[in-house]
């Protein structure tokens, strides 16, 4: 099916790859690499503000409205870079964990590992002091929120009744990024203080 699709034979295929398992490790590089372009504006801009001084609050808050900008974009559009179906990628992510090609996580490392350390650092520079504890756990929250989103979309569209094939307006995702910046700015830990109280 993939051979045919592609226009290639299986012969090729072997020669090339070699087995499926290789073929689907260089599938994963493949969109894990795409979306690294998406990402790494971004990422440099961050350490460009990180040289030799911290950003003041002012500055980290604007990247962290660009985490989120850019995360809804990946998960809700089309990425810059031409992925156009986003379920194939999160579908893709989540596969990754269940079965990670040649045990690494290419996409994972992408879009989870990577871009929440930017955001940890970010969201230390807005309290203005460091506490990774609490920055790990908000931007785990921020991005498992936008990617649950994408992944399990039906949920939000049966809450508002419409068709299960119904795309989300930009008014569902525009909501979602006020609540989540709303709750960022309004959550400030104190130092010293437990994150957690049960």
């Amino acid at each position: 099916m993939i051979t045919d699709a592609a226009g290639a034979n299986v012969a090729s295929m072997a020669f090339h790859f070699g087995n499926k398992e290789n073929f689907y490790s260089a599938v994963m590089e493949c969109v894990a690499d795409i979306v690294r372009q998406d990402y790494s504006p971004f990422w440099e801009e961050v350490e460009q503000a990180h040289q030799g001084r911290t950003p003041s609050p002012d500055e980290a808050w604007g990247l962290i409205e660009k985490y989120v900008d850019l995360l809804l974009s990946i998960i809700a559009h089309a990425t810059p870079n031409g992925l156009s179906d986003n379920m194939a990628i999160l579908n893709l992510l989540f596969r990754e964990q269940l079965t990670p090609p040649h045990g690494r996580y290419p996409l994972t490392s992408v879009l989870c590992k990577k871009s929440e350390a930017m955001l940890n650092l970010l969201l230390t520079d807005l309290w203005q002091f460091k506490d990774d504890q609490t920055a790990a756990i908000v931007s785990r929250t921020v991005t498992g929120a936008i990617i649950s989103f994408g992944e399990h979309p039906m949920f939000i569209r049966r809450a508002l009744n419409e068709a299960d094939d119904a795309k989300l307006g930009a008014d569902v995702w525009g909501t979602l990024r006020s609540f989540i910046l709303n709750s960022i700015k309004s959550y400030q830990p104190r130092r010293g203080e437990s994150a957690v109280t049960l």
